[in-house]
């Protein structure tokens, strides 16, 4: 009598495995990427919300409150830091060597001045090993005194 049950189990378990085997597979459907902020470009982006842009073109407006040549660091890059000196800054200004050259770009002439940034919020990591955001100035209408 005990092995009346036992076989049942066996073939109620072959019975859902023939039936899985035959049965229709469906691929599951892609999950969609959540929304990312988006931004009208004729709009300006506030300094303090710019990490949420991160892979967004941009328009901001704030003041360059301390500036950094990095001479001897890799592709000599300038710093420029809006609204706060580093490190309570949130958002870097970068313009390689080569792009400042090309664009005559000199770095002290934008201390303490109040200018418009339009680009691509990128990040990079501090000296600190702090990721922050930052975008890189390649062409001379992405940054303007105002």
């Amino acid at each position: 009598m005990k092995l009346l049950p036992t076989l049942f189990f066996f073939v109620a378990a072959a019975t859902a495995l023939i039936s899985c085997e035959t049965a229709e597979i469906k691929k599951p459907l892609p999950l969609s990427a959540p929304a990312k902020p988006t931004i009208d470009i004729n709009t300006t982006c506030k300094i303090e919300e710019v990490a949420k842009f991160i892979g967004r073109d941009v328009k901001l407006i704030g003041t360059v409150k301390s500036t950094y040549f990095a001479e001897n660091a890799k592709g000599s890059p300038i710093f420029l830091n809006i609204d706060r000196a580093f490190p309570e800054n949130k958002l870097t200004v970068v313009v390689f060597k080569e792009d400042a050259d090309k664009l005559r770009f000199t770095h002290t002439s934008y201390q303490n001045r109040r200018v418009q940034i339009v680009g691509r919020v990128e990040q990079y990591v501090d000296e600190y090993g702090k990721v922050r955001p930052c975008i890189r100035i390649k062409k001379t209408n992405q940054l303007t005194i105002i």
